[in-house]
């Protein structure tokens, strides 16, 4: 016969019991870490239709003759500012083998105009790359310059970047994108 102590509960019932509120205390810590990591920001998204190569004549962005260049815009979905640092860029016409090493880049505002793009991003961080600050929640529209091409017809290109924290902690580790065709009749006005 079993003596029940006088509160009532024995011990057994009482070690099974604690055995069961442990897990579910693991279980409930567990969520809200989870919830609160940020959204990784966006890559970034060419605008091949606004694309457009400089003539002999020197317009566009950088003044640049036969010189490529196209729009771009990037989103950070994070809760931070975020730098969007433009490791490369690659430029090469249509029909023409991809170049294999990359380019330093220039990026200028998008200030809708093909033009008179101002300012031109200088500020270098984390390594000495081009990088331009983008707000919490925030979108940046920007022009991608590329080199002299030697020709103003169609063409490609592609940027290789990386987003990093104003400490320079890497949030998302080098990437690469790449333009659709450019037409050879997008000449910057």
């Amino acid at each position: 016969m079993t003596v029940v102590p006088e509160t009532g509960v024995s011990r057994r019932t009482l070690v099974k019991g604690a055995a069961w509120a442990v897990p579910a205390l693991a279980v409930a810590t567990a969520a809200p870490l989870a919830a609160a990591s940020d959204p990784t920001p966006q890559p970034p998204v060419f605008d091949v239709s606004d694309g457009c190569a400089t003539t002999g004549n020197g317009t566009g962005c950088a003044g640049g003759n036969k010189t490529p260049q196209v729009p771009f815009t990037v989103t950070n979905t994070t809760t931070d500012t975020l730098y969007l640092q433009v490791l490369g860029s690659q430029s090469w016409i249509a029909g023409k083998p991809r170049p294999t090493s990359w380019s330093s880049a220039r990026v200028f505002e998008d200030n809708g105009t093909q033009n008179d793009c101002s300012p031109e991003y200088t500020e270098t961080r984390c390594g000495g790359y081009i990088s331009v600050a983008v707000a919490a929640g925030e979108t940046a529209s920007l022009w991608l310059v590329g080199t002299q091409l030697g020709s103003a017809g169609a063409f490609h290109m592609a940027i290789e970047y990386r987003w990093v924290e104003a400490d320079c902690t890497v949030v998302v580790p080098t990437a690469q994108v790449t333009s659709g065709l450019i037409s050879s009749s997008n000449n910057c006005a």
